[in-house]
């Protein structure tokens, strides 16, 4: 009977390992996806503001040539 009760007893502690080892791994899962979700957030950032420049720069470049064109 001991000796089963020894069993069940480090069961226990070997499930409850694996339980905490989990919640670390789950842990530190939700923090990389959220380093990375940041991430995300600044690449499209900086994305939308070089697009933002791009389209700037073609509205001036159509304004100077439709300019140049008027002065002719």
């Amino acid at each position: 009977m001991r000796g089963r009760s020894a069993d069940v007893l480090e069961e226990c502690h070997a499930l409850q390992r694996r339980l905490s080892d989990s919640a670390d791994k789950d842990k530190d899962l939700r923090l990389e996806k959220v380093d990375l979700q940041e991430a995300l957030i600044k690449s499209e950032e900086e994305r939308l503001e070089i697009a933002k420049a791009l389209i700037d720069f073609q509205v001036e470049h159509n304004q100077s040539v439709a300019e140049a064109e008027r002065t002719k």
